[in-house]
């Protein structure tokens, strides 16, 4: 116990030079001496800090009487539920049904669900929760207000005597403008670099992978959410190469992205999106386009041990073993899969060429059928 007590004299010592005034020298900072090692005045310690809080509810900065003030630390598009915001309270209660807005979007808040995904009527300072509402997603670190206090903001900053309803709308459309995108100099000043539209699963996600991303990345568009058929026929109007993490793309979003020879591709690992980009930026791939090695048509099925062998005709260009393959099925992509082996009758080969026959294996096995058509590609 001395040794607890000679550390604490210490640091009270210190705390005197930095012009703390503790209790015991006529100050009003309580003091109390503990040890989580040998479990000495614990207890103690958790009872002064609901004292100490009871007592100065009141002048306490972050407070439940407070208006509300919050932040959204996670947001994200749920294909079902829609947008979604984690936030976490500063200030305030945040109540069902009550009118909230993060920096310019609104929402009336439909649900509140904590951490242990019980649904709560309210929730108040330092609490987690993920709000259902919002009219679109909120970006993180957004800071969340109540409607009814940026009314009363709004009527306090309106001067009658000077036309202050016609001013008030002014800075609203002034907001508006300095929300909008425009292209600048070093913008024009990146000709003839890539451009990218990025979709990803939420905002946290998004934010991460642009701060990755190299500075001099001409970034078209960028969002949370699936790739969409609007955003290939932008990626083709302007050029672009459409990147996706951790999302899912529709059948007809990827047929899409084929009639019109536009790159999409999608990540679940966020340093892979990020070594392609930089590789083509260093200039290791001259470009990002699929190179097509060749293509066969399936023309039988045979049983083989545990899978089975793709009878194939060769088409153009050639087939080989190790090759990355695409199953089509009328321009509909089934999947991607590896060629394991190729034979030509019972040798084994390497590879075969245009107008050659061959049965091949690949795995993953793909649900093929009589008649789609394989691509090998890098």
């Amino acid at each position: 116990m001395k040794t607890i007590q000679s550390n604490a004299e210490k640091v009270k010592q210190q705390l005197l030079k930095e012009e703390i005034t503790l209790e015991a020298y006529g100050g009003d900072v309580p003091v109390i001496e503990v040890s989580a090692k040998v479990n000495h005045n614990i207890k103690e310690l958790l009872d002064l800090i609901l004292l100490v809080y009871d007592i100065n509810y009141d002048k306490f900065p972050f407070s439940a009487k407070n208006p509300l003030e919050a932040m959204v630390i996670e947001s994200r598009l749920d294909q079902k539920s829609g947008p979604k915001a984690t936030v976490i309270i500063k200030n305030g209660v945040l109540r069902v049904r009550e009118e909230i807005f993060a920096d310019n979007i609104k929402a009336k808040i439909k649900s509140l669900i904590n951490d242990k995904g019980q649904q709560l009527k309210e929730a108040t300072v330092g609490q987690a929760v993920e709000v259902l509402g919002f009219e679109n997603v909120p970006k993180v670190g957004g800071v969340v207000k109540s409607k009814a206090d940026e009314v009363q903001k709004e009527q306090v900053q309106i001067q009658p005597e000077t036309g202050g309803i016609d001013e008030a709308k002014g800075t609203e459309e002034s907001k508006e403008t300095e929300g909008t995108v425009v292209p600048n100099q070093e913008e024009e000043s990146q000709e003839g670099m890539p451009i990218f539209i990025i979709r990803t699963d939420t905002y946290g996600s998004l934010e991460a992978i642009l701060e990755a991303l190299p500075k001099e990345l001409r970034v078209a568009s960028s969002k949370p959410g699936d790739i969409e058929s609007s955003d290939v026929l932008f990626a083709k109007s302007v050029g672009a190469v459409v990147l996706g993490f951790n999302i899912k793309i529709k059948p007809e979003v990827l047929k899409l992205a084929a009639t019109e020879k536009i790159l999409l591709r999608n990540y679940n690992l966020i340093y892979e999106m990020i070594d392609e980009v930089k590789d083509l930026l260093e200039g290791k791939r001259l470009s990002m386009q699929e190179q097509v090695y060749g293509t066969a048509k399936v023309l039988a099925s045979f049983p083989f041990e545990k899978t089975k062998v793709l009878g194939i005709l060769v088409l153009d260009g050639r087939i080989a073993k190790g090759d990355r393959v695409r199953l089509i099925r009328e321009d509909e992509t089934i999947g991607e899969s590896h060629v394991l082996s190729v034979r030509q009758g019972k040798e084994q080969t390497s590879k075969v060429e245009k107008g050659q026959e061959a049965g091949i294996v690949i795995s993953p096995l793909l649900d093929f059928t009589i008649g789609d058509m394989l691509i090998c590609h890098n």
